[in-house]
């Protein structure tokens, strides 16, 4: 293995670092890898688990992100809460607090108003955060 195939990962961590100013501590943080690993990484030493792990997060926040509007993301939940826990736009709605539907307008990409989007988002946000506490 060549030296530029070995640094792989300490790339993406340097791109990440100088484009967000987060501190080793912080990357140790959000890649939930040791400190030590962080200050030194060597992609030999690194898990499979942990080189995934750089490789998803990485991405999202360089590319994708910024990539889509943030009722794009949230609709994506709410397919996510859908596909994962088989529950039905009914289900969500009532455990969200609005009309279902506001709830398929939503999904849909219909007309709904200001207010009920941002209750919308928030609250999948949320119950998104909840359901996925392991």
């Amino acid at each position: 293995m060549s030296n530029k195939d070995s640094n792989v990962y300490k790339e993406k961590l340097r791109i990440l670092s100088k484009n967000f100013k987060l501190t080793p501590e912080q990357l140790s943080r959000l890649f939930n890898i040791p400190i030590s690993k962080i200050n030194n990484v060597k992609d030999e030493e690194m898990t499979n688990n942990e080189k995934e792990k750089i490789e998803y997060i990485s991405a999202m926040l360089n590319y994708g992100l910024p990539g889509m509007e943030p009722n794009e993301r949230v609709q994506i939940l709410l397919d996510t809460l859908i596909e994962e826990f088989h529950l039905s736009i009914s289900n969500i709605a009532k455990m969200i607090n609005v009309e279902e539907d506001e709830l398929i307008n939503f999904k849909e990409n219909g007309s709904i108003k200001k207010e009920i989007e941002l209750k919308i988002c928030v609250n999948l946000v949320m119950l998104n955060f909840i359901l996925n506490q392991k």
